[in-house]
């Protein structure tokens, strides 16, 4: 083997045929349920295949022939993925042979299918490596669908959770399970420590809050749910163009460097996604104290550069703040990542697909403990699309809050908040943008910091504000103001319903702020805070008005930009009303 620009470049000799074993429809096999320790469970075996069983099969395969590791080349072993080099076409296919009688074995009823492919003589490595993922993905058409295993009849006991053919007797009584679901409610416990042992280090303060911050085995196990204040924030990351640096690979390198510029880049975004991760959480665990930051963070999927996450609502935004700068760091740091150098090799070859620099699209969602969960994780989907589609060389984040208990997508649920009319607009902030700090920021939008200064404000405020019954009142003029906010009516009808809730707020803000002028505080900053971003129309001081100033949609487009979110013809209130009502909780997740 030889070094050669940073990277071992391996001698493949005689490795002729290319294998690809990967797992499909992973969100959907991993969030067939709302338990949160079967989702674990299923994230751990699609974890295991690309991680454990593919490497061992290998490896079987190979000391059955009388061979060593220098019989294939493993080139990406990730979760749910394997790709190698191997001498034959027999040796890949009978390694297909025992992941899937395996994955059969061990009841994961996930789609799970291999292909193997020669390499042709004209083809470079990248070419072919190309190729064999296209034949894998074309083979999935002809493959029946995994529902197509589970069929039963009807008299048939049918899975108290899943509805498919029952196999066993469930914990609780009268209560059938499938063989899946029996599968993965054992090994709930077991899972969850091999998730967690993935973001340990060599530092026994460190590791001592990434238990701490985790649900517990005991809890998982218990079906105790995570901590929450009623509101859970479901997170979903993605690198973006990540994809694209990969595809392109070939256009700065070729032949065996190729292959171990591929190796090490899936290996890097493995480790680094995890180191990332696991500064995010102790970023929050020491913001909020080692006594309240106990059982608030539950990874489900981490994996290359994807992360879903379950968590406290009161910590998802700073998680996420955290997460964002975590990679950035991480990621574009020379000294600990190849991508800078590679990024840089692929501009020099004119390649204009790849971003500047690697960073994350996010999305987050907010909803009730017991919403639906595959609707949460498909919105928090649709979220980060958003956000990727927002910048591509700058890590940004959407946000929304589910306060209907109906299940629908993104796309309709801020259609219905479109204010129909001359300007024809949304009444909300996002995407925002997040990162490293250090990072001169080279991208207009509106800044996530600010936001959260602001929620953090308006949470507070009917506790600092308020005493007795005038702190219910309070409530309710905010959440009547939120409600206001939300659109969905014409512009006439928009602008009255504001102007109605504004004068609420103001009632119980005059009750409490000296009306000599003087600073009052809090309420006083929201309250110019407030007249700011929503860009109200100063009236006559003898005017009979609660609230010292009107809304309009002209004014508020022709207005400055707003001090609460930087973007023009944003509005940041709405935004900042409806995570301020989520960090506060229900009434339930506060006795909690």
């Amino acid at each position: 083997m030889l070094h050669d620009q940073g990277f071992i470049v391996m001698d493949i000799a005689g490795l002729s045929t290319w294998l690809w074993i990967e797992t499909g429809s992973n969100q959907e096999y991993i969030f067939a349920t709302n338990k949160q320790r079967l989702q674990v469970a299923a994230s751990a075996v699609v974890r295991s295949i690309g991680l454990e069983w593919i490497p061992e099969a290998v490896a079987d395969v190979a000391k059955d022939r009388g061979q060593d590791e220098s019989a294939y080349e493993v080139v990406i072993k990730a979760s749910g993925l394997g790709v190698m080099l191997v001498p034959d076409v027999d040796f890949g296919s009978e390694v297909i042979r025992r992941v899937t009688e395996r994955a059969v074995r061990e009841r994961a009823s996930i789609d799970l299918w291999g292909v193997t492919r020669d390499r042709e003589p004209d083809e470079s490595l990248a070419q072919s490596f190309e190729a064999t993922k296209r034949l894998h993905s074309s083979a999935r058409s002809s493959r029946p669908p995994v529902a197509a295993r589970r069929q039963g009849n009807p008299f048939s006991a049918r899975c108290a959770i899943t509805n498919e053919p029952a196999a066993f007797l469930g914990p609780e009584r009268g209560q059938y399970l499938s063989a899946e679901v029996a599968t993965g409610w054992r090994a709930a416990k077991q899972a969850r420590d091999a998730l967690v042992s993935g973001l340990k280090v060599d530092d026994p303060d460190t590791n001592a809050r990434i238990d701490q911050a985790i649900i517990t085995a005991a809890d998982l196990g218990a079906g105790i749910e995570l901590r929450n204040n009623g509101w859970y924030g479901v997170l979903h990351a993605d690198g973006n163009r990540v994809g694209s640096i990969f595809s392109n690979l070939g256009c700065g390198y070729d032949g065996a460097e190729w292959l171990a510029c591929e190796k090490k880049l899936s290996q890097q975004m493995n480790t680094l996604m995890s180191s990332a991760v696991t500064d995010a959480i102790l970023a929050v665990s020491k913001k909020t104290g080692v006594n309240q930051a106990q059982s608030w963070f539950l990874p489900i999927i981490i994996g290359g550069d994807d992360i879903t996450a379950v968590m406290d609502a009161r910590w998802a935004l700073h998680f996420s703040h955290e997460l964002a700068q975590a990679f950035e760091q991480r990621f574009n740091d020379p000294l600990e990542s190849d991508f800078p150098s590679v990024l840089e090799r692929l501009r020099q070859k004119d390649v204009t697909s790849v971003p500047d620099r690697l960073s994350l699209g996010m999305g987050l969602a907010f909803v009730k403990p017991h919403h639906p969960f595959n609707h949460a994780v498909a919105l928090a989907n649709d979220l980060a699309h958003s956000a990727k589609a927002f910048r591509t060389n700058a890590s940004a984040i959407d946000v929304q809050a589910v306060f209907e208990p109906s299940v629908r997508p993104l796309e309709e649920i801020r259609a219905e908040m479109v204010v129909p009319g001359k300007h024809q607009f949304t009444p909300i902030l996002g995407p925002f943008l997040v990162g490293d700090p250090a990072r001169p920021s080279d991208a207009s939008g509106a800044q996530l910091a600010p936001l959260e200064h602001s929620v953090a404000t308006i949470t507070a405020l009917p506790e600092k504000l308020t005493e007795g019954s005038d702190r219910f009142t309070s409530r309710v003029a905010i959440a009547e103001l939120r409600e206001a906010l939300a659109g969905g009516r014409d512009e006439d009808t928009y602008e009255a319903s504001v102007n109605r809730a504004l004068g609420q707020c103001g009632l119980w803000l005059r009750r409490r702020i000296p009306s000599d002028g003087k600073e009052a505080g809090e309420g006083d900053r929201i309250r110019r805070a407030l007249d700011s971003d929503l860009r109200l129309e100063k009236l006559a001081p003898d005017q009979d008005m609660r609230w010292p100033g009107r809304f309009s949609i002209d004014g508020f487009f022709g207005g400055q930009a707003s001090t609460l979110g930087e973007q023009p013809h944003r509005m940041a209130l709405l935004t900042a009303l409806e995570l301020a009502d989520v960090q506060r909780g229900t009434v339930e997740g506060q006795e909690r």
